[in-house]
């Protein structure tokens, strides 16, 4: 290997393969809590740590600020009918 990337912070982010799917489709992840959001920042990088397979996917950098989800969009949130991850 030889290209680094840059970026702030690192993250790992846990996630269930069917959530990660609609990540992927939109873009777009999202946290449940608030002290989640302030920490992750424009310019950090985010891999996704896919729960049952225990598979590490993909390397995203976050390129925009986070913004407040009201309508359910993950297929746990659609179960439910309610927003879950908030912050978007």
């Amino acid at each position: 290997m030889s290209k680094n990337i840059e970026c702030g912070r690192a993250w790992i982010i846990p996630i269930t393969e069917e959530n990660y799917r609609v990540c992927s489709e939109n873009g777009i992840y999202g946290a449940r809590s608030e002290r989640v959001a302030k920490r992750i920042g424009v310019g950090d990088c985010v891999v996704f740590y896919i729960k049952r397979s225990m598979e590490l996917r993909d390397l995203w950098i976050v390129d925009s600020e986070w913004e407040s989800g009201d309508k359910p969009l993950w297929p746990d949130e659609l179960e439910d009918n309610r927003v879950i991850y908030r912050y978007r």
